[in-house]
């Protein structure tokens, strides 16, 4: 599944303007949770070496791009070269976060909850 991430979006043909920056960005958050995913205790070993084994593929396709690399493409793969390198030596440094918990209320721009008790149920 990773590899096939990493297709779609690392290899995937280079587009130009918004859209490609787009694309830095989405490629750049696709490292991202795959680093989380290899420093991730709570998955299982299968699947953290699995993110490691696709980190050293990106990392060996990324240096065989960097030669004939324009400067945009060099700096985006420099980037990504320097966190798997980061991630190598601090892998704690990593750490998927703890989710943050909701706050109380309702989503801001939603009404109170006051209109259920206008609805009737009728459990049958």
């Amino acid at each position: 599944m990773a590899d096939r991430l990493i297709k779609e979006t690392w290899k995937a043909g280079k587009v130009k303007g918004y859209q490609g920056e787009c694309q830095t960005v989405v490629n750049n958050q696709v490292l991202k949770y795959l680093i989380m995913l290899a420093a991730n205790t709570r998955a299982s070993e299968i699947v953290r070496g699995q993110a490691l084994y696709e980190l050293e593929e990106l990392k060996t396709w990324m240096n065989n791009k960097l030669a004939n690399a324009d400067a945009r493409d060099k700096a985006t793969y420099l980037f990504a070269l320097s966190q798997i390198d980061e991630f190598k030596r601090e892998p704690n440094k990593f750490v998927t976060p703890e989710p943050t918990e909701m706050p109380p209320g309702a989503p801001i721009g939603m009404p109170g909850m006051d209109f259920l008790s206008q609805c009737s149920y009728n459990a049958q």
